[in-house]
């Protein structure tokens, strides 16, 4: 029967195509052994550590570098002047050159997405030579045409065709997949970038130096085609291609000997699209479509069938064009799994980034000031070749033994984060105007040596990330029959992002003219966002046979190690765990117990043959549970402060947190490794919990970016000490822990240890530096230097994480580090809880809280319950490994900013409903008391009077000089005459609806000094410049607007940041639990962006903002999401009952810590894929399996015979059964919890004992 799967056929290639685990050809067509003892070689072979190397086929490799370089030089020689070409079309106004740039730039490579996997697949079918060789015609053909454009829809045109009919990157990349193995794959892939860097020296030269704007037949008049020359010379090396390819390109397509030969071949090509472009059906859909039928008749499902196609479909044949297929086929899901799908994804991101840089280089150094930099095209083709020699040294020189190092993976992760730097670094280059630094150097020479370190940073990421994308894509495929449709896929969305990135910087880059100061920085930093979501994406690749042959991938093996489990064994009858072995005995751990607080301590407890044993504890102390307290205590400061309603509050609000964060992050790195009680541990202690309060002092005034220019510069100074005082004493401690270490003699830590005391001894002079910049009182002149906090804080970070990934001595593995981060979140989250009691406190006056006030401060205390459930109850209870932990631990940042933005956000839009609610109050009082009522004199007085004192404005101290102010204004209104009267009202046509400006003064007046008593009495700031512009509701609707922004902005994040989170826990994505958890948050992701699409609607946003449904839709998506979280589970749970499964451990990804649940997640039992794991079975199932003994003298060190388990009351560790208690009743011995034998608590480092009673199923 069929199956019902969609499939891809799976063909034989070539027998020298040989990129996966086979050992290489002896010679060119000679098939490898099927033998048994030939299978046993292999292994033994690829198992050695001496990995055996085949020679490179240098004859094919040098035609498909002949082929690749005269098409990168043809495609690179435009880039120079195509913004001078598109600035002579007529239809290209001023300023919108980068836009046409972009679109002419995107046209070719929109048309590549359409038509790449169509190549890729048609190379499979018909060969790669003819492939090639249409491809390089067609191209050729274009360049003539390309020459004459004079008309933008013509270049337009021609760049679209030029993409259409050119496909040949995939099929190159195909044809070396085929000629090498995975023993010498490397060194070819690696010439590859050479080649597309050298391409990128010819072109531009090509490009810059041939445009002739004389005409050179008669020097006084204008070249009618100035760019004519560039591309008939770029047409001539193509035609030498071609005749290069014709002669000596070797067909590497196994199925190609069966074929007719190439010129046949192209002659069916041709006929096959013209009977699928004629008017009647083509031949070969006939064929298939009777195939199709008499298959379905041995079903007994057969229709009536056209007696005329049936005919057709068994007298004719297809023109013989594609071979038939001899192979097992290959589903979708095999091909596509999640390693290549994440790759091509993260490719699709990096060729987005690569080509979006590629386009907005030129138009920024060829536009003027403020916004470009004033360069001439040929220094722009200059500066390319530049680049281009740079690629070419680095990749000849440096990645190749760089990249064995370092593998595939961390490579192309390295490249996605040089792109970020080199995006973030580009709108800083200087002026050619502006004069040297401290008078070293002229302005140019500044220029160009800043341009040249980008582009090399730039050139770097991109040639390092290309050879390994390339390398794992060619490594990727399950099947090496389905390489050529894999590689058409991958440059189909190389394509797409070649298209969607010269529209997007081009279009981005025109609206960045408009923008001063630095308005270039819009465009490169939104790519640099991209290229960050690539960085994190690259993270979930994984996959062990991505990498060369004989590369020892520690990574991988890291990633499966937990936190104090080495080895785990689940068979089918029992369970056992082996631990690692400690160095720290029971009687060392007793003394421990009953001893002074020392002076100081080593963090080093021990050491063997390999390596050092730092102190390492799995839980929080005390110190750094007061710690804590410090940080949210800053947050409530500044909140108290500050209502963020206001941009310049926001922006302040998150460059706050971000140095409260990334100093509390900066300790607690230190603390989680080295950290151990002594007096010198807790005056370092005393010195951290002063720099909290000194940022909890400059919280209170801390707003750099004030649009007005002006900033403290007290407060700023205040600052800077602060952070030299934070950096300087973790120098000091880092100083310490080398001292210890140089004492145990233990050299092979030594570098990492200066490294870290030197990034904050250079991140101590820099705070130092910036001081002086602060000097001056008044407007702040040098606004931008603050910029430089943020700065030094992302490169400090980067750099000790980086340290922890290189030198794995030093990474977090079986620190507690992570409960740092939860404990973190509830501390963040407590924050919220602390301002929905300012929230009630503002809102509460005489007449207590009204029932709408109550059910939204109910909504904010849910949406903090329903965030602190969605976190928890999918915590990684196992720590990861090296990688996967700090990109764990860094997406904190953003999701505990993301928290603070809802929480704050919530707790606002109830203030905003409050504020909107009596705003309308006023109005609505003052219209009846005028346009309804006319009331006049004493009547009006003591009404206005009666809602002055509603207010209360004369409770609180900040508003009490609005009631004075106001109580004045309603006595002149009470004693003017006829202000309400008929006649005044009809003239006025005063209306709830109407512009404010029409109201008599002296209300206008009284309802403006009520509004904004209120505004000051609730702690916020009037959100315009001048009230008397506007009504009072319309006031009250505009301070509002940003805080719905932000409000949904942050909840968009924060579900971002729980899908990623849970990415980075689950590595089994099939599993029905994961899968709905994910969807469902993408879901209400979905409705987070379409509440945020109100924004371009004011009046209809108005109206939402003045709803009291805004926080129950909050409410509503998370409490959804926990729902489908919990029936999922639920249902999971079920099936795995109802299959008869046993429940089972999940030991391959996460070990216990500190929490008594086990995640969701397969596990493996005797090689057999368990759907799910029961979400509740953690400490009962412990309960189970282990007791304590009641003596202490039972008690002995744990060994690698068991393994310890972590709870929040104790630590113990379990040893082997001999059959599973996995589905056993409940002991009827001691409770290994209830009952805690010693001290109140297990003792780390020892062992219950196990019990030996055996259980059934």
């Amino acid at each position: 029967m069929p199956s019902s799967r969609p499939a891809l056929d799976a063909r034989r290639s070539t027998l020298h195509y040989t990129t996966f685990p086979t050992i290489p050809p002896k010679s060119r067509g000679r098939p490898p052994s099927d033998s048994p003892s030939g299978q046993d070689g292999n292994r033994s072979e690829d198992g050695s550590n001496n990995h055996h190397e085949s020679p490179l086929p240098t004859r094919q490799l040098i035609v498909l570098a002949v082929i690749a370089l005269a098409e990168q030089t043809a495609l690179n020689s435009i880039s120079p002047y195509l913004p001078e070409m598109t600035k002579s079309f007529p239809q290209v106004k001023d300023g919108q050159t980068g836009l046409y740039v972009g679109l002419i730039a995107s046209s070719f490579a929109l048309a590549q997405f359409t038509t790449n996997f169509f190549w890729g697949w048609l190379s499979d079918k018909i060969g790669r030579k003819p492939v090639i060789i249409m491809g390089t015609f067609l191209t050729m053909c274009c360049f003539l045409a390309f020459g004459f454009c004079r008309e933008l829809w013509q270049a337009i045109l021609v760049q679209a065709l030029m993409g259409f009919v050119n496909g040949n990157n995939g099929v190159v990349s195909t044809c070396l997949g085929e000629i090498t193995d995975r023993s010498n794959q490397s060194r070819a892939f690696t010439y590859l970038p050479v080649i597309y860097g050298i391409g990128g020296i010819t072109g531009p030269i090509v490009g810059g130096l041939l445009v002739l704007y004389q005409n050179p037949f008669n020097k006084s008049q204008s070249n009618p085609y100035p760019y004519l020359l560039p591309n008939l010379f770029s047409a001539l090396i193509l035609a030498i291609d071609l005749i290069v390819c014709m002669l000596f390109l070797e067909e590497s397509l196994e199925e190609a000997k069966n074929l007719p030969p190439l010129g046949k071949r192209l002659g069916n090509l041709f006929s096959w699209m013209w009977q699928f472009t004629s008017s009647t059906r083509p031949t070969y859909v006939r064929r298939l479509l009777g195939n199709h039928k008499n298959h379905s008749s041995l079903d007994g499902t057969q229709d009536d069938v056209d007696e005329d196609d049936a005919s057709d479909a068994s007298g004719e044949s297809a023109p013989t064009l594609f071979p038939h297929s001899s192979g097992d086929e290959l589903t979708r899901k095999e091909i596509l799994n999640r390693d290549t799908v994440l790759l091509l994804v993260t490719y699709f991101i990096f060729q987005l980034a690569n080509i979006s840089y590629n386009s907005l280089y030129p138009i920024f150094a060829e536009e003027q000031p403020p916004t470009g930099r004033g360069l001439k095209p040929e220094a722009v083709g200059l500066s390319l070749s530049f680049a281009g020699a740079i690629t070419i040294l680095f990749q000849i020189g440096v990645f190749g033994r760089l990249r064995g190092k370092l593998g595939n993976k961390m490579a192309y992760r390295i490249s996605l984060g040089l792109f970020i730097a080199a995006f973030g670094l580009m709108p800083w280059v200087g002026y050619k105007e502006s004069k040297g630094y401290k008078g070293i150097g002229s302005g140019a020479g500044w220029l160009w040596f800043e341009l040249g370190v980008v582009l090399v940073i730039k050139t770097i990421a991109g040639v390092g990330g290309l050879t390994a994308a390339l390398l794992m894509i060619t490594n990727s495929a399950p099947n090496h029959n389905v390489l050529g449709t894999l590689n058409g896929l991958a440059q189909t969305l190389s394509a797409a992002g070649r298209a969607a990135g010269p529209f997007l910087s081009g279009s981005l880059f025109t609206a960045a003219t408009k923008l001063k100061p630095k308005g270039e920085a819009l465009p490169f930093g939104t790519f640099a966002g991209i290229a960050l979501i690539g960085f994190i994406l690259s993270f979930g690749i994984r996959g062990e046979g991505l990498e060369a042959e004989g590369f020892s991938d520690e990574d991988e093996e890291d990633e499966d190690e937990e936190e104090e489990i080495g080895e785990g064994k689940i068979g089918s009858m029992g369970w056992s765990f082996h631990g690692h072995k400690r160095d720290v005995d029971a009687e060392k751990h007793l003394k421990r117990l009953h001893k002074t607080t020392p002076f100081i301590e080593s963090p080093l407890v021990g050491a063997d043959h390999e390596h050092l044993v730092f102190s390492q504890r799995h839980e929080a102390n005390s110190v750094e549970l007061f710690f804590d307290l410090f940080f949210v205590a800053n947050l409530a400061t500044f909140t108290a402060y500050h209502s963020i309603t206001d941009i310049d509050y926001l922006l302040a609000y998150i460059g706050f947190f971000g140095i409260l964060w990334s100093c509390w992050f900066q300790i607690t790195l230190h603390d989680v490794r080295f950290a151990r009680d002594s007096l010198y541990e807790r005056v370092c202690k005393t010195i951290q919990f002063i720099v909290f309060v000194g940022l909890a002092l400059v919280g209170s005034q801390f707003n750099p970016a004030n649009s007005n220019g002006k900033g403290n510069n007290t407060n700023f100074r205040i600052l800077c000490y602060t952070l030299v005082i934070s950096r300087g004493l973790l120098a000091i401690q880092y100083l310490v822990v080398l001292y210890f270490t140089w004492r145990a003699k233990y050299g092979k830590i030594y570098l990492p240890l200066i490294l870290m005391f030197a990034i904050y001894a250079v991140s101590m002079g820099a705070f130092a530096a910036m001081t002086p910049a602060f000097q001056t009182e008044g407007d702040n002149s040098r606004r931008l230097v603050y910029l430089v906090w943020y700065v030094v804080m992302i490169l400090e970070g980067v750099g000790v994480v980086a340290i922890s990934c290189i030198w794995r001595m030093m990474s977090f593995k079986k620190t507690h580090l992570m409960e740092r981060m939860s404990l973190l979140t509830i501390i963040v989250i407590g924050e919220g809880a602390i301002g929905v009691t300012k929230t009630v406190s503002r809102m509460m006056g005489k007449h207590g809280l009204e029932v709408e006030g109550c059910f939204l401060i109910m909504c904010i205390i849910v949406v903090l319950v329903l965030i602190w459930a969605l976190y928890f109850d999918n915590f990684p209870h196992g720590h990861y490994g090296t990688i996967r932990q700090q990109i764990w631990s860094l997406l904190h940042f953003p999701f505990q900013l993301a928290i603070v933005g809802v929480v704050e956000g919530s707790q606002q839009v109830a203030l905003a409903r409050y504020v909107a609610k009596n705003t309308r109050k006023v109005t609505t009082s003052i219209l009846q008391y005028c346009q309804d009522d006319h009331l006049d004199g004493q009547k009006l007085q003591d009404k206005l009077q009666y809602l002055l004192e509603y207010f209360e404005l004369d409770s609180k101290f900040e508003t009490k000089s609005f009631y004075n102010q106001a109580e004045s204004a309603i006595w002149i209104v009470g004693n003017a005459t006829g202000i309400c009267s008929p006649q005044n009202t009809t003239e006025y046509n005063m209306g709830e609806d109407d512009d404010d400006g029409t109201w008599p003064g002296a209300l206008k007046n009284v309802s403006h000094l009520l509004s904004n008593g209120m505004y000051t009495g609730l702690g916020m700031k009037i959100p315009v410049d001048k009230l008397e512009d506007y009504s009072p509701l319309e006031v009250g609707l505009k301070g509002f607007e940003l805080v719905y922004l932000y409000y949904w902005s942050s909840f968009c994040l924060l579900l971002i940041c729980l899908i990623i989170f849970l990415f980075l826990i689950r590595r089994h994505k099939a599993d029905l639990f994961d899968f709905t958890s994910i969807i469902s948050r993408f879901l209400a992701l979905g409705v987070g962006g379409a509440m945020l699409a109100l924004m371009a609607d004011t009046k209809r946003l108005h109206s939402v903002i003045e709803s009291p449904a805004l926080l129950p839709i909050c409410v509503v998506l998370l409490f959804l999401i926990l729902v489908i979280d919990k029936l999922s589970s639920i249902y999971c749970n079920w099936r795995l009952q109802k299959s008869g499964k046993p429940y089972a451990l999940e030991y391959e990804e996460h070990g216990y810590h500190g929490h008594g649940n086990i995640p969701h997640g397969p596990v493996h039992e005797t090689g057999v894929l368990h759907e799910h794991v029961p979400h509740d079975a953690g400490l009962e199932e412990m309960r189970k399996t282990a007791r304590w003994s009641s003596q202490p003298e039972d008690m002995r060190p744990l060994t690698t015979q068991s393994t310890e388990y972590n709870s929040p009351h104790q630590s113990y560790a379990m040893e082997p059964l001999t059959s599973p208690p996995l589905m056993s009743p409940p002991m009827s011995g001691h409770d290994p919890v209830a009952n805690q034998g010693y001290m109140g608590h297990a003792p780390t480092g020892y062992a219950p004992v196990s019990t030996e009673q055996n259980y059934g199923a």
